[in-house]
């Protein structure tokens, strides 16, 4: 990098002019240099002031100092003998002190310069708002809505805390003071990353597109390292025998059969390990058929990530429940999804519904599960737990849940043998896995489906 006479960085990264006083009017001056803040850890904005300010002690009459006026050639520079290794100007004749003595007395006008120069890039700059817009849509060909939703809610929230800004106006400054005030309004540390994640994102992009020239205001303000606030994350927690047994209790089980997916969903979530999300929001052509075996086919847009795009076998008993035929009632009506009565809710999908509903079934009486490790995502917890108890093949429990467990066994599941020889698994050889899975102590015998049950074919 070149070194601009003067210009000098801090240990925070933002570039400062440093001029030093000549030893014969540090007594007189009472000080020995002047520092001033160029506000910026950007460094080609940096350049242009530093070299502005460096013009203006060569330039001993202007009075409305820009930006534009300056053209510096090397031959310039010879005029002044440069302490290229500190970034100074030293004085030690007449002429010297007269050049800085101009320097002293131009640091009102450089203030001026600087603010010249800032105000012309606040008034290129774009309205925060407008750079949300652009990066929304461009995110919408890689982000999920429900991510895209949560992201637009965090950016909304930034732009009314910083009072609705042009995007070169926030600072790291601003970023952290909106750190502390998330801090402040009890906001959880896992959520607070999450929004300076995005905010950092956002950022990136709009350094990238040419629409910030500034350092990324939200690097390296995060909380705390993923690993250390796991160890205080809420885990799920796999339901144990009696409390499956109250769970489908045919008696208890009335309060989850007022709609299809209060019904189906817990089953299906047990017996294959699926997350809400994926099954709420399943379309009816995603329930296939292949060698006579059934299988959800879970695509990208319904995955919640890579890893989770697979193929999940549809087991014995969650057929005899009748769900196939529900599907059929479904494609006679030409609905598009299995629940087709659910609605898209932003951050919460289509499974917002079947979530509360199942959290208040739990708190009834009857049930009277409580604790906050034991919610729906419990049942994709107990069907993995049920197949690793049985020593069933790790490779083939993660091609089922779409879901490298690292924990479930002890092996390393990201060594050569899993990444380089295990290819996809045939769906007869997922259906046999999934077909383990069998709670004899349940009686399932009163969950059938028939038309009648629900009243949604309006």
């Amino acid at each position: 990098m070149i070194k601009i006479p003067r210009l000098q960085r801090d240990r925070n990264g933002t570039y400062y002019l440093r001029v030093v006083v000549p030893k014969s009017l540090q007594a007189t001056l009472k000080q020995v240099e002047f520092r001033k803040s160029l506000g910026t850890k950007d460094f080609q904005q940096a350049k242009l002031l530093a070299l502005h300010f460096n013009m203006q002690i060569e330039t001993s009459r202007m009075t409305k100092p820009k930006i534009t006026d300056f053209v510096l050639s090397p031959s310039d520079l010879n005029k002044y003998r440069i302490n290229i290794k500190d970034g100074i100007i030293e004085a030690t004749d007449a002429e010297d002190h007269a050049r800085a003595m101009e320097a002293i007395e131009k640091i009102g006008m450089f203030k001026e310069a600087v603010t010249v120069a800032a105000g012309k890039l606040e008034t290129k700059s774009q309205l925060l708002s407008d750079v949300v817009e652009k990066y929304l849509l461009e995110k919408k060909f890689d982000n999920k809505d429900s991510t895209l939703y949560e992201k637009n809610n965090c950016y909304s929230d930034f732009i009314e805390f910083s009072k609705k800004p042009k995007i070169g106006a926030v600072t790291t400054e601003t970023a952290i003071a909106y750190k502390q005030y998330m801090l402040t309004n009890n906001t959880s540390a896992k959520r607070i990353n999450a929004k300076v994640s995005f905010l950092k994102d956002l950022f990136e992009f709009a350094i990238n597109n040419k629409y910030y020239f500034q350092a990324n205001p939200f690097e390296k303000i995060r909380i705390a390292a993923k690993s250390r606030l796991a160890q205080n994350e809420i885990h799920w927690v796999a339901y144990i025998d009696d409390e499956l047994k109250k769970i489908f209790s045919p008696k208890n089980y009335g309060f989850m059969r007022r709609k299809p997916d209060y019904f189906f969903g817990p089953l299906i979530s047990l017996f294959t390990g699926m997350r809400i999300e994926e099954i709420c929001a399943m379309r009816v052509e995603l329930i296939k058929e292949e060698d006579g075996i059934h299988y959800f086919d879970i695509p990208a847009d319904i995955a919640k990530s890579q890893k989770s795009i697979r193929k999940v076998p549809i087991s014995d008993l969650i057929i005899k429940t009748g769900f196939l035929d529900y599907v059929a009632d479904v494609k006679k009506h030409g609905k598009t999804h299995v629940f087709f009565y659910l609605p898209p809710d932003g951050k919460n999908g289509f499974s917002k519904n079947l979530s509360r509903r199942y959290g208040q079934y739990l708190d009834t009486s009857e049930i009277n599960i409580v604790s906050p490790e034991k919610v729906f995502h419990s049942f994709r917890s107990t069907f993995i737990n049920y197949l690793t108890d049985i020593n069933t093949n790790p490779a083939l429990v993660m091609s089922i849940v779409g879901h490298i467990e690292q924990n479930l066994v002890n092996v390393k599941l990201n060594s050569v043998h899993f990444t380089t020889y295990q290819v996809e698994k045939s769906l007869m050889t997922l259906k046999n896995v999934v077909d383990l899975v069998k709670f004899d102590f349940l009686d399932f015998s009163q969950f059938k489906y028939h038309r009648s049950m629900f009243n949604v074919w309006k």
